[in-house]
C-alpha cells in the first residue's frame, strides 16, 4: 500500500503517502490543510498557510529548522532557527541589502521591547564577538553594549559601551558615551592620536607643574610640553 485517500463522517479528510513518491505536477493544499511530516507523536513537523502567513512548525521539542542549499554540489546549512535557544544562526555572512531607489541606507534596527515597564539601565542591544583561545575554548573577546540610562518620557537617554579583552581577563570597558557622565565620551586607560586633536578647550584634572620643583620648563624637550 503506498496511498490511502481517508474520510470520516465529519468531513474531514487525510492523505497519507507511506513510500517515496515523487509527484509530477503541483501539489495544492486549500488554505486551511496542512502538510504534516512524520508520524510519530510529537516529532512530526507541519508546513501551513495561517493567516495568510506561510508557517513552519517543528513539533519535536527543543529540536531546530534547518535550511540547506547546494553549494558547489554539497547539500551545505545556509540558515538553522535553533528552537530551544531562540537562536537564528547563518552560515558566514549576513546581508543586509537595500536596493530601494531613495536616499536611504540599509539598516539594522534592534529592539528591546518589555512587556513591562521599561527601567533605567535597561541594556537594550548588545553586538557579542567570540572567538576561540589557544586552547579551543570559546571566550568573548570584544563587545559593543547599548543601555537606556533614562527611560523616563521627555528625559530618554542612551549610552554606548564598547568592552574589549586584554590580558586573559574577562571583558572590561574602554569606553562608553554617556555612562560614565552625560554627553560625554570616557575612555578608560590610554589615547593614542595619530594625527590631530582639536578642541574648543582643554580641562586637566591635575595641575600642570615643572618636572624639577623651581624651574620654569615644564617637561622635556623630546616629550609633550617640552620648554614651554
Amino acid at each position: 500500500e503506498i496511498l490511502r485517500l481517508n474520510g470520516d463522517a465529519s468531513g474531514a479528510h487525510k492523505v497519507e503517502i507511506s513510500a517515496a513518491t515523487e509527484i509530477d505536477g503541483n501539489l495544492t493544499l486549500a488554505d486551511a490543510d496542512t502538510m504534516i511530516l512524520g508520524t510519530t507523536a510529537g516529532r512530526t513537523s507541519r508546513i501551513a498557510n495561517i493567516d495568510r502567513d506561510l508557517t513552519m512548525t517543528n513539533d519535536d521539542l527543543n529540536q531546530d529548522i534547518v535550511f540547506v542549499g547546494n553549494k558547489g554540489g554539497t547539500p551545505t546549512e545556509i540558515l538553522r532557527l535553533l528552537g530551544e535557544t531562540n537562536t537564528t544562526r547563518v552560515l558566514d555572512i549576513l546581508e543586509v541589502r537595500n536596493t530601494i531607489n531613495d536616499e536611504n541606507g540599509a539598516k539594522l534596527d534592534l529592539k528591546k521591547l518589555r512587556p513591562g515597564a521599561p527601567q533605567d539601565n535597561d541594556e537594550l542591544a548588545v553586538i557579542n564577538v567570540t572567538g576561540k583561545n589557544s586552547s579551543l575554548d570559546e571566550e568573548e573577546f570584544a563587545k559593543i553594549r547599548m543601555t537606556a540610562k533614562e527611560v523616563a518620557d521627555g528625559s530618554e537617554q542612551g549610552t554606548i559601551e564598547f568592552w574589549v579583552r586584554n590580558a586573559g581577563a574577562s571583558t572590561y570597558k574602554i569606553m562608553d558615551m554617556t555612562t560614565t557622565a552625560d554627553s560625554t565620551v570616557t575612555v578608560t586607560g590610554h589615547m593614542d592620536v595619530k594625527g590631530d586633536l582639536s578642541a574648543n578647550r582643554f580641562i586637566f584634572r591635575n595641575a600642570i607643574i615643572p618636572e624639577t620643583a623651581g624651574q620654569q620648563t615644564i617637561g622635556t624637550e623630546e616629550k609633550e610640553w617640552g620648554d614651554l
